[in-house]
């Protein structure tokens, strides 16, 4: 008598191979390459695949389509640019310090290139401004943290909510590295940008 065959439940799972992070990373490069030299319109599955040494079944693998490809590289090199929270005990150098390491990434690095590269598309490909939403969502997540303790301290101004804070922090950073003769991003602008939306330490009392 034949045993039963066992149920699909049953039967060994086949273990994929490994995702190769080298891949991805050599995928992000040439992707933030291509946005840097000629905007949105440049990348293609086809020439990001060219520029990294891939093809292009590996591109759609794993990113499908041409604004999920650039989401990656952009969130990727973000993440690089403020890679963790800062928590000094001190809410306005924790701002500084977040706002300082955007600001070096997007006026010295190929990222802030590659964001203009693709800002003008995102009124004409709602799948590519859905994707950088998501992207600039877990950009504020991380200012938020540093937002809730400024409000536990009485530092945040009442009439700010956390995503009006993050666009005056951020949005400045934005304004002034592209659109604006004076390109240089200063310490002094960042912390003039802090203290928009801090209200400044009190003294402690005197007893």
């Amino acid at each position: 008598m034949k045993k039963p065959l066992p149920k699909p439940a049953e039967l060994p799972r086949k273990r994929g191979r490994p995702r190769d992070p080298n891949v991805d990373t050599a995928v992000h490069d040439a992707t933030l390459d291509l946005l840097a030299e000629g905007g949105y319109a440049k990348v293609t599955i086809e020439a990001v695949a060219s520029r990294a040494g891939l093809v292009r079944p590996t591109i759609y693998r794993r990113y499908g389509t041409r604004a999920k490809l650039v989401s990656a590289a952009i969130r990727a090199a973000l993440a690089t640019a403020t890679p963790t929270v800062p928590n000094t005990g001190d809410v306005e150098a924790d701002l500084v310090t977040l706002l300082s390491q955007l600001a070096r990434h997007i006026a010295k690095t190929r990222l802030g290139r590659a964001m203009q590269g693709y800002v003008s598309q995102l009124a004409h490909d709602p799948e590519l401004a859905a994707c950088m939403f998501e992207v600039q969502a877990e950009r504020r997540a991380l200012f938020r943290v540093v937002f809730d303790r400024a409000r536990a301290e009485h530092r945040m101004r009442e009439s700010l909510d956390d995503d009006t804070a993050y666009d005056l922090l951020a949005g400045v950073l934005y304004f002034r590295a592209w659109f604006t003769e004076k390109q240089k991003l200063s310490a002094s602008l960042i912390a003039t940008a802090v203290r928009l939306v801090l209200h400044p330490a009190q003294a402690p009392a005197s007893s």
